[in-house]
């Protein structure tokens, strides 16, 4: 029974959730850009999961992008199926990237319980980027 409650809760949420989600992932998006111009958004700009972001810093090796952004938000290179491996994402090669912008590629993905305080942090933490590499106070 509570399964079933729950099912149908989720049926239910699942639109209103996709709305919310797909503007706090513009919202990030559009602040990222507006610091970073050079910003680069793989995929389409409006078909796309809602709460999914795959964008890559030129100049900014992806590994180098988590491992100084850690502490501070929760991102990934990469699908959640392959998100242990090191190598750029083979779609993004297949779809014709060099291997060198398909490194920068990381993926943001939010949740149902993502708040516009969880994007603005993030947007915060991602403004560390600096001419293709860490701004130094972000790197100390």
């Amino acid at each position: 029974m509570g399964f079933g409650t729950a099912c149908e809760r989720a049926d239910e949420d699942q639109h209103d959730d996709g709305c919310r989600m797909a503007a706090l992932c513009r919202r990030l998006y559009h602040g990222l850009l507006e610091a970073h111009p050079q910003l680069r958004l793989f995929g389409h700009p409006t078909r796309r999961v809602a709460g999914n972001l795959n964008i890559g810093f030129p100049g900014v090796p992806a590994d180098e992008l988590i491992r100084n952004t850690a502490a501070d938000i929760a991102i990934s290179t990469g699908s959640a199926c392959s998100s242990t491996s090191s190598e750029p994402s083979h779609v993004l090669l297949a779809l014709g990237l060099d291997p060198d912008t398909a490194a920068t590629s990381v993926r943001i993905s939010l949740g149902r319980f993502t708040t516009e305080a969880d994007i603005d942090r993030a947007i915060e933490t991602l403004c560390g980027i600096r001419s293709g590499r860490l701004a130094a106070s972000e790197r100390d």
